[in-house]
């Protein structure tokens, strides 16, 4: 196979494949986030260590730190406000 062969090869290959995909309208939990601006958390008071209402009345637990660790990230990210 010579060079020019191949060179026409990987030119039409890449002729051949898709240009971006265009975004798609965000829908359900994603675009209430962005229209709200906020993110909702919820949990069960009693699932030890999981989540729980500490003692001094806030959420407390496991899934409560690793969701506050993803909301931080993602407040980083976009204009969204993150509180507790």
């Amino acid at each position: 196979m010579s060079a020019l062969t191949r060179i026409l090869a990987t030119v039409a290959l890449a002729l051949s494949l898709p240009g971006s995909a265009p975004a798609q309208d965000l829908q359900g939990t994603l675009k209430k986030i962005k229209d709200s601006g906020t993110i909702t958390i919820g949990y069960r008071e009693q699932s030890v260590p999981f989540s729980f209402r500490g003692n001094d009345g806030k959420p407390s637990g496991y899934s409560i730190d690793l969701c506050q660790r993803i909301v931080t990230a993602f407040s980083s990210s976009s204009n969204c406000r993150s509180s507790t």
